[in-house]
């Protein structure tokens, strides 16, 4: 039963990318609007409606036992990138790209991707863990994970720390934090303004999924090359 379940969320999902797949075969998609999907996604829709699932699924005990539960992930993606390293190793992936197999190994796309397709398969019960991933991913690529793609380069270009601070607090983040503080305030929102943010929420798996077959559609399958080291 659950996996009938997860492949029905599955197939809804492909549905959705094949959709922006076709949109944008059928030239209805500009330049414009891929530039404005995803900063809309980022910017306006999703931190209102972080914000309000974390007031409206969480009290205090709740979210302060979430808090300290955040070195967990942090631990496990410590543990992650050791382990991705070793097996670059072993597997003999080339020597100038183990740490970035590594890394590619160890972060994901925790928010523009990871809510809708988590929300999508498990429901509103995930989104704590997803929120807890999403701080301990967020903190590990912009402290450690953006040099690591630094000096696999050759310029290997200085990130100023006000750069890597700015991309720390994103406005998902921001979103985050802002909900924390109003549970533990206990302040709850005007009516009117959760369920805004509820509206904005829906707006966020249909457009996110779109857009990732939007993107499916843009690559140049013909020049793009799946080595060894990428299908690894």
């Amino acid at each position: 039963m659950v996996f009938l379940s997860a492949f029905q969320s599955m197939l809804s999902i492909a549905i959705l990318v094949g959709i922006g797949f076709f949109v944008a075969r059928i030239n209805w998609v500009s330049h414009d609007t891929e530039i404005f999907i995803p900063k809309f996604l980022t910017q306006i829709v999703l931190p209102p409606y972080l914000i309000n699932n974390i007031v409206t699924h969480f009290d205090r005990t709740q979210l302060l036992h979430m808090i300290l539960s955040s070195g967990i992930p942090m631990l496990s993606m410590i543990v992650c990138f050791f382990v991705f390293r070793l097996l670059a190793v072993i597997l003999r992936v080339n020597s100038k790209h183990r740490s970035l197999f590594a890394l590619m190994g160890t972060v994901s796309n925790t928010i523009f991707i990871g809510i809708p397709v988590n929300l999508a398969l498990f429901g509103e019960a995930a989104l704590p863990y997803v929120l807890l991933y999403f701080f301990a991913n967020t903190l590990f690529f912009w402290l450690f994970g953006c040099y690591v793609i630094a000096n696999e380069g050759s310029s290997r270009p200085h990130i100023p720390f006000l750069q890597r601070l700015k991309h720390i607090f994103s406005p998902p983040l921001l979103g985050v934090l802002t909900g924390f503080v109003l549970v533990l305030l206990a302040i709850q929102l005007p009516q009117t303004i959760s369920v805004t943010c509820s509206y904005l929420g829906n707006l966020a798996t249909p457009l996110a999924l779109i857009f990732v077959g939007i993107t499916l559609q843009r690559v140049n399958w013909r020049t793009a090359k799946m080595g060894r080291d990428i299908l690894l």
